[in-house]
């Protein structure tokens, strides 16, 4: 017990030395949402709290979490909101930004294996197939338990939701693929009023820990106007940033959107990453930090 606790003080130690040389001395805001590449010491940050997150909620240790994902890394941005007063990270989002022609998505690659169904058989709305040549990929969304309940309203989801949908739209994306727990799924939905769809000839099935999940897609500009008309303040805040100034102040969004078209016009990736038979080769060593900060 005490060797753990002494682990984990360590680990924040580690954590707080790099959020130090991440949060601007302007900062004026007790949180801050800031953008990284995967090699960035910066994103550290990032996997700290999703992996302290996923681990608690779907028993993904470390390791696995790595092997997953590593083979898209080179394709990846992190979002991540920091406690500035605490300095550590309290929220994170992975996001993978495949290329044109469609390849470098997990998801995508995902539906194909667990589930049987190539991307070029997807369909969507009963029938309709899907054009995944205007789309991004939310690999996973981790919130501190601390900053989930009604205290902070949802602020930290809130804020790594809106500044994923305007850089989005600055970028001229349109879809976004994930795969959800259905638990989140279900909130997810309730809370922002419709988001998510379920791709067709899929149903719930166990995924990287989740007892049942979902593959799904949003096309941002037909939620947008379902929000608009159901919620016009949460449209505001999501779509356009708006009355979150003084507790978050966000990384600009342009800045963020020229890191993801950087990431698009990458080299190729291999037509379809099936981690069955594929191993990823150790995470290079990192070397700076780089951000898009507030």
């Amino acid at each position: 017990m005490a060797l753990g606790m002494a682990n984990a003080e360590r680990e924040k130690a580690r954590l707080r030395e790099i959020a130090a040389e991440v949060i601007p001395a302007s900062a004026a805001t007790p949180l801050g949402l800031y953008a990284f590449r995967a090699d960035d010491l910066g994103a550290e940050l990032a996997r700290s709290i999703e992996g302290e997150v996923f681990l608690e909620t779907f028993g993904n240790t470390p390791e696995m979490l790595r092997e997953e994902y590593l083979p898209y890394e080179g394709r990846t941005f992190y979002l991540c909101v920091v406690d500035h007063v605490r300095r550590l990270p309290v929220g994170a989002m992975r996001v993978i930004v495949p290329r044109h022609d469609c390849t470098g998505s997990k998801t995508l690659d995902d539906i194909r294996t667990h589930w049987g169904v190539p991307r070029e058989e997807l369909t969507i709305r009963s029938g309709e197939p899907f054009d995944c040549r205007s789309t991004w990929d939310i690999a996973t969304l981790a919130v501190s338990r601390e900053y989930q309940g009604r205290a902070t309203a949802g602020l930290v989801a809130v804020g790594l939701y809106s500044s994923y949908v305007r850089t989005s739209i600055l970028c001229q994306v349109d879809y976004v693929v994930a795969i959800l727990d259905a638990r989140m799924f279900r909130f997810g939905n309730w809370e922002f009023k419709g988001t998510w769809s379920v791709f067709d000839r899929v149903d719930g099935a166990p995924y990287l820990g989740s007892p049942s999940s979902f593959p799904v897609w949003c096309q941002l500009s037909d939620w947008g106007g379902r929000l608009a008309e159901a919620d016009p303040i949460l449209h505001g805040i999501v779509f356009r940033g708006r009355g979150m100034d003084p507790v978050l102040a966000f990384a600009p969004i342009d800045k963020i959107g020229e890191l993801a078209r950087r990431l698009q016009e990458k080299e190729e990736l291999p037509e379809y990453i099936d981690l069955r038979s594929a191993r990823p080769e150790p995470r290079p060593a990192y070397l700076e930090i780089t951000r898009v900060s507030p």
